[in-house]
């Protein structure tokens, strides 16, 4: 076939790729994100070769040009050449020079056609099957060496997983929830790995931070799945609000950090109206706290300075038990404001042990009145207000503020009541033994002492909700 030949038919694959394909792939590519209800996944798109900006803007364009769109010009301006027919202005008697712009025009078409090969591949791609576009964005995601690198893919993965719950595609779930345990995994790894050598300096002090965005996917599942409208995914389901993502399994102890506190109450907020979804949750706290943040046991007490070898760690490990306790007794003040009773039954029921072991509940008066005492006496407490902390919705400004404290107070005093509940129950137990007075403590005693005259009256109010009582 003649070069001539050959020039004609590189010129019309142009053409049909400039004046057919490129308006209808332009079609497809201003809908991208639309299928998956996607605000990312067309940001991803032009980070794509050959779609990735190249230099400048031309004057009337209100973007940047594209690699293939650059490849496309070059092709269609090197008809110039042809149509001028212009003679080399050196080595005339040499073919390549005397086709040159026969040649040219051959060798932009090859790349043209091979990068619009490479190009609707990547249109197809993410206008495709959803399980095909969420591996390759978390294997885009994963070449990041750093999550801080990321702008995009986390928050994509994220809308699919919201898309998966409400397309109920249960295609979907496996590789979610592959991706979400190994980001929990990885993130905790950096504080379990160096357990196993020599601690660097500081390292007791070390709490386990996610990823914003993880934070965020959670939490958006979370809020789809109350919905009530997810019949196909509950693993996934199971997985959001459960908790198993903030906590683990219970098996390795993973300190929570202040951040992923408020990022677990947020969750826990909206799982509170649903008796269902707080057991799957009280589950994992209650495993958490028994194995997770377990006590640690002293090591060679030293009479003279009253204190073990390991001493820091065991203050660290007692402040992270009563920071996580006191989370979970705000929770239950949460659930006494949303009048869930259903959810109220398990906390005040639920053990993993025989004989019942509650261990996320006071087992004894001392404990009940030094809580509350606690939770009254809010700004005593040494960090952040109540309300700040543990935030109820519908209470959020100063006027109201006080009714969270209110709340957290009745459900201790309902705890009071299940005492004596426990103490009719079962005779040979000393849940109902009269508290210890913190005698070594003036300022400690004097908050007690004040606090009888508001435990009286939560107290009283509890008596009166007969519904809250049937909780017991």
């Amino acid at each position: 076939m003649e070069l001539k030949n050959i020039v004609e038919i590189c010129v019309a694959i142009d053409i049909a790729i400039l004046g057919i394909a490129y308006p209808i792939i332009i079609d497809k590519i201003s809908n991208i994100g639309h299928k998956f209800s996607s605000n990312y996944l067309a940001n991803a798109f032009e980070n794509e070769f050959p779609q990735t900006k190249f230099l400048g803007r031309l004057p009337g364009r209100s973007r940047r040009i594209t690699i293939f769109e650059w490849v496309l010009f070059f092709t269609i301006g090197s008809f110039i050449l042809l149509i001028l027919n212009l003679k080399p202005l050196f080595w005339e008697d040499v073919y390549v020079m005397q086709n040159s712009a026969k040649l040219l025009v051959l060798l932009l078409t090859f790349v043209l056609v091979i990068i619009f090969i490479i190009w609707l591949d990547k249109v197809s791609l993410y206008n495709g099957k959803s399980t095909r576009i969420l591996t390759y964005i978390i294997s885009k995601y994963k070449d990041f060496d750093e999550p801080d690198e990321d702008e995009y893919y986390f928050k994509i993965i994220n809308e699919l997983a919201i898309f998966a719950i409400k397309t109920q595609d249960k295609g979907l779930e496996e590789t979610l929830l592959t991706f979400y345990t190994e980001e929990f995994n990885n993130t905790r790894a950096n504080f379990l790995i160096p357990r196993e050598d020599d601690r660097p300096e500081g390292f007791e002090n070390f709490r386990v931070d996610f990823n914003h965005e993880f934070h965020q996917g959670i939490r958006e599942i979370i809020r789809e799945v109350s919905k009530g409208k997810n019949d196909d995914l509950r693993s996934l389901e199971h997985f959001a609000v459960s908790g198993v993502w903030f906590m683990g399994h219970g098996v390795f102890e993973t300190p929570i950090s202040q951040e992923t506190y408020k990022e677990l109450w947020r969750n826990v907020v909206l799982i509170s109206t649903n008796a269902g979804f707080v057991r799957q949750y009280w589950g994992t706290a209650h495993q958490y706290y028994d194995f997770g943040l377990k006590r640690v046991y002293g090591n060679n007490y030293d009479f003279e300075s009253r204190t073990y070898d390991n001493q820091s760690q065991i203050d660290i490990r007692d402040s992270e038990r009563k920071r996580f306790f006191e989370f979970h007794l705000a929770m239950g003040g949460l659930l006494v404001y949303q009048k869930n009773y259903d959810a109220l039954k398990t906390l005040l029921t639920y053990t993993q042990r025989q004989p019942p072991n509650y261990v996320l509940l006071p087992q004894y008066t001392t404990e009940i009145f030094a809580w509350f005492s606690s939770f009254k006496d809010e700004f005593g407490r040494g960090y952040y207000p109540i309300d700040l902390a543990y935030p109820f919705p519908g209470l959020d400004n100063l006027g109201n503020r006080r009714q969270v404290t209110y709340y957290i107070c009745q459900y201790i005093a309902l705890l009071f009541l299940r005492q004596m509940k426990l103490h009719l129950e079962q005779n040979n137990r000393h849940d109902l033994e009269q508290p210890t007075l913190p005698t070594a403590e003036v300022l400690e005693l004097l908050k007690w002492q004040e606090s009888v005259g508001y435990f009286r009256f939560c107290l009283k109010k509890v008596l009166k909700n007969k519904e809250l009582l049937n909780t017991l």
